[in-house]
């Protein structure tokens, strides 16, 4: 159980500014984990979770300019547009995206599962 899970595809990434503002350099920095909740829903048992299930390396997510991320060794690719982050196959709604603060949350679905993670982050380069 880690903030982004370790199974991604490649997504498409631009660096252009996009019409509605949104521009994969807001991302672009190192971001430490403040606060992270969540649950993971299998088979009707639901297992709740938050940041201290991370650890030390996983509370720090570092966003290329060149629109990859370091997931546990592996660099997958991401892209941030109309409000939405996705990094690899995972897709987040960013609720709060300042020069210092990114808030986000995530949402899966599937027939006998459910996932749901809100993430609040710092900047800190």
């Amino acid at each position: 159980m880690v903030f982004v899970p370790l199974v991604f595809t490649s997504v498409f990434v631009s660096c252009s500014k996009d019409d509605d503002g949104n521009s994969n350099s807001d991302i672009v920095g190192t971001w430490q984990v403040v606060s992270q909740t969540g649950y993971f829903l299998r088979n009707g048992d639901k297992q709740p979770f938050d940041e201290s299930i991370l650890s030390e390396s996983e509370k720090t997510l570092t966003f290329n300019a060149d629109g990859t991320y370091n997931a546990g060794g592996d660099l997958v690719k991401w892209s941030y547009k109309n409000d939405t982050l996705i990094i690899g196959k995972r897709v987040w709604k960013v609720l709060k995206l300042t020069s210092t603060e990114l808030i986000m949350e995530c949402n899966e679905k599937e027939t006998n599962s459910e996932f749901y993670c809100k993430s609040t982050l710092k900047r800190i380069k």
